[in-house]
């Protein structure tokens, strides 16, 4: 009882600070978004748009063989205007946007013009010769008769008839791609999912670190000592500290998935096993803030210290690049660190894993909370025997 009172005051010191809110709940996330957006995956398929006057032969041709690539999945919209919106915001990868009449046009021979749009980066550029290649086949009689208009001198109506007749001979050129060795990354991971665990990961340790603040502060003001005098033992004291970061961690990468989840579509693939990593990687945080906060140091360098730890673990553990990218030696020097193993984890449940594919994934990270919240104990006892 007394450990959880400790606990709860922990808790309530720590979330005063307007600060602490800010950091805990609103950057995590505005941080999955940025970097879904420049990073992330597209979730199986690539989403094109496809607005203006569809209601006709030639566009239903061309949506038809765009159709036909199972790389692509299309979203129809109204109003072109939307679909601008959606492509910038990065909902989709590009857009087609077919002119008005375009049917009528192309029977007087007249030139067309075939939107398409998409950002700078991303798919979206590379998808432009997708596009082109699907209304150059579309469009290969009206483009022999052009020919024919403008080398011979013959008439449209004229030259128009004899392509379409000899269409179907044409005899398209085919590429056979086969891909080898193994993805990196799973078939179906959607565009946010990469960055939601690696920012899930590297938030969670990054608060548990800051947070010692508290016990630096606690220390500060004697509270530490004074608890200590009383019929509380130093373990006693530690446990309590640890549950309050704990508390905080663990609802922190709750409020995440939760979040990322609802707003962001998000797939916690395997939520159980995914919800006990967070918790195996709270209890490891909060070991580990609790160690750096038994150190006798000013609040200042407390908090350096931790941000700098953080990124460095994290950056080591994959939370910033996937391991699979990094050299083997940080390979195995991410085998150390609580960011490797709970991301190899996440990864596990990506590929399909259940929990018991990540029951060491939750040992180790548990078994480093408890060695780190131990040795943490023995630091603070040092620090309050010694003189200050």
């Amino acid at each position: 009882m007394k450990t959880l009172s400790i606990g709860w005051v922990y808790v309530l010191r720590v979330l005063r600070e307007p600060a602490s809110l800010f950091f805990f709940f609103v950057f995590p996330v505005a941080m999955v978004f940025i970097i879904g957006i420049q990073f992330g995956g597209e979730g199986g398929r690539l989403q094109m748009g496809i607005s203006g006057d569809t209601s006709q032969s030639v566009t239903d041709g061309i949506t038809a063989n765009l159709a036909g690539n199972q790389a692509l999945e299309l979203v129809f919209y109204e109003d072109e205007s939307e679909m601008l919106m959606a492509v910038e915001r990065g909902l989709i990868s590009a857009g087609v946007v077919f002119p008005p009449q375009l049917a009528a046009r192309m029977a007087l021979g007249q030139p067309v013009l075939i939107g398409f749009v998409s950002t700078a980066s991303g798919w979206g550029p590379q998808l432009e010769s997708t596009v082109r290649q699907a209304v150059a086949e579309v469009l290969i009689p009206y483009r022999a008769a052009r020919l024919a208009v403008d080398i011979l001198g013959v008439g449209f109506q004229q030259s128009f008839p004899l392509a379409s007749e000899v269409t179907d001979q044409v005899v398209f050129t085919t590429v056979s791609l086969e891909s080898v060795g193994e993805s990196l990354f799973p078939p179906n991971m959607g565009r946010f999912d990469g960055g939601a665990a690696s920012n899930l990961v590297l938030f969670m340790f990054l608060t548990a670190l800051t947070g010692a603040t508290a016990m630096v502060a606690d220390r500060d003001m004697g509270l530490d000592t004074r608890i200590v005098s009383t019929p509380t033992s130093v373990p006693r004291l530690i446990s309590g500290y640890v549950a309050g970061q704990f508390g905080i961690t663990f609802f922190q990468g709750v409020y995440i998935m939760v979040l990322s989840l609802a707003i962001f579509g998000v797939g916690w693939s395997n939520l159980g096993g995914s919800v006990l990593l967070v918790m195996a990687l709270s209890l490891a945080g909060a070991g580990a803030g609790m160690l750096l906060g038994s150190f006798r140091l000013a609040e200042a360098a407390t908090i350096g210290i931790g941000v700098t730890a953080g990124l460095v673990l994290g950056a080591l553990g994959g939370a910033m690049v996937p391991q699979e990218l990094l050299p083997d030696t940080v390979q195995t020097v991410a085998r150390f660190t609580p960011q490797g193993w709970a991301m190899l984890g996440f990864r596990d449940l990506q590929w399909g894993g259940s929990i018991l594919d990540i029951a060491d994934n939750l040992a180790v990270l548990a078994g480093m909370g408890v060695v780190l919240a131990g040795a943490a104990s023995v630091s603070l006892r040092r620090t309050l025997a010694r003189p200050s």
